[in-house]
């Protein structure tokens, strides 16, 4: 009895110890309107819910503004409080109290900014770094297009709600992936608290606290695996967050936007890093498994192969519920082709659709093209003849195809118009032949009737 009484006590600590996981988390069960979860080494998206449906970011907008500052300022440079950059019109607009003419190292004002989100703080480094509000917001809607964030517009460095201003979780999530690549930026992202030393106009410290309670030890939503997070809200945006977390050596970025309730964000984060981090296991295929073969025929007889290859192996994270056999290998290739161009050739990765909120494109690898087998030509154009066993997306083929059939059809038109146009000429001038024809015999007739009424006078 006392051997059974251990054994469910154990069964019932471990139940306590160790949480529990469903195999797949569903759109339903996140309240935030919109939601991704991407793995920040690859680039993978494990999850998405309406990631690319346009929004507001409200001070998520601050992780760019945070990472153009890293990338153009030096963080022991002053910057100076103007009276524009104190102009803000909401009454309410989070801010540490700055006043026109204090000057601050940039640093700190960063710490004002991925902390309590302090909106004037924003405005005085864009200011510093561009000259201007509009030219730094100009700056970061360019930065964002580079990263690859291309349904993304800034009008401002802080986030409050702006016509033109706007951006998609997913946007977002590739932001912070691009951000947390620079040790500088985590500082200021992963910082729990700071103190602003007295400036030339303000003699006390300034405490500064972190209102994304998953980095406060405090808080009941401490995670000391998330190294880094950004909240934000307005009333129109609603909550948002964008979070990254490390653990076991995998890095996630988890984006909510539109979050009912403060504690929402926590809550549907929470359920993306545990489904992140519990339902999906490493996969890898060594590079020599990837790329094919293509045998390139110029006009002039010369042939030979040229292999594409990968020149990393490729690394993604599959969900558990996945059979790692069923992964399917893409291969896509642009032309034409003329020899020693380089053809641009991808890999794509991808899985049957199983679960919606599970993406089935586990990633893309671009390939290089090994010409040594080829016997080079470089006076005729040549063909792509795959010869692959997987299953290939050839699209080089495509634009000259169109061409030759559209250069087909015209020449039928062509044809076809001067036919006709002949064939009327002809009608023309046999139908004008007839009538000369017929004016001329009614002329004769006339002439021999004349010529009787002068041989028979009456």
């Amino acid at each position: 009895m006392i051997k059974y009484y251990a054994l469910f006590l154990a069964a019932v600590l471990a139940f306590l110890c160790f949480p529990v996981w469903s195999a797949a988390l569903t759109v339903n069960e996140i309240d935030s309107e919109a939601a991704v979860l991407l793995d920040a080494d690859t680039g993978q998206v494990l999850f998405e819910k309406n990631s690319h449906r346009i929004m507001n970011p409200a001070s998520t907008t601050k992780i760019m503004t945070g990472l153009l500052i890293t990338e153009l300022c030096d963080m022991d440079d002053l910057a100076v409080v103007t009276k524009t950059a104190l102009a803000i019109d909401e009454w309410n607009s989070a801010n540490i109290a700055l006043i026109e003419g204090e000057e601050l190292a940039v640093g700190d004002l960063l710490y004002g900014i991925m902390l309590p989100s302090a909106n004037d703080a924003s405005n005085v480094l864009a200011e510093h770094a561009a000259g201007s509000q509009s030219g730094f917001a100009e700056l970061m809607t360019q930065r964002a297009m580079l990263i690859g964030a291309i349904d993304t517009r800034f009008q401002n460095a802080h986030g409050l709600t702006e016509e033109g201003h706007y951006t998609t979780a997913y946007d977002m999530a590739l932001i912070t992936r691009e951000a947390v690549k620079s040790p500088l930026f985590m500082k200021y992202f992963g910082a729990p608290s700071h103190v602003i030393p007295p400036t030339n106009l303000q003699p006390h410290e300034r405490f500064l606290g972190n209102f994304q309670y998953m980095l406060v030890p405090e808080s009941n939503f401490y995670d000391p695996y998330v190294t880094g997070g950004k909240i934000g809200y307005t009333y129109a945006a609603r909550h948002t967050m964008s979070t990254i977390k490390v653990k076991h050596g995998r890095a996630l970025i988890a984006v909510v936007f539109g979050a009912p309730d403060r504690d929402a964000k926590f809550y549907d984060t929470e359920k993306l890093f545990d489904f992140g981090m519990y339902e999906f296991i490493d996969f890898e295929m060594p590079k020599n498994e990837v790329g094919f073969e293509a045998e390139i025929i110029s006009a002039n007889g010369g042939s030979g192969p040229i292999v594409f290859h990968a020149d990393t192996d490729f690394k993604a994270l599959l969900h558990k519920s996945i059979d790692p056999g069923s992964v399917r290998i893409k291969y896509s290739h642009e032309g034409p082709f003329r020899p020693g161009e380089n053809i641009e050739s991808y890999a794509y990765f991808s899985i049957s659709p199983g679960n919606p909120a599970v993406p089935d494109l586990l990633g893309v690898v671009k390939l290089t093209a090994d010409y040594s087998g080829f016997i080079r030509s470089n006076d005729v154009f040549e063909r792509i003849n795959t010869m692959i066993s997987r299953e290939t997306i050839s699209s080089w083929w495509f634009f000259p195809l169109m061409v030759l059939l559209f250069a087909a059809l015209a020449a039928t038109i062509l044809f076809i118009t001067v036919q006709i146009s002949k064939y009327l000429r002809m009608k023309h001038r046999n139908e004008r032949l007839q009538r000369l024809k017929r004016n001329r015999e009614a002329y004769r007739e006339s002439l021999s009737a004349l010529y009787r009424d002068t041989q028979n006078p009456r």
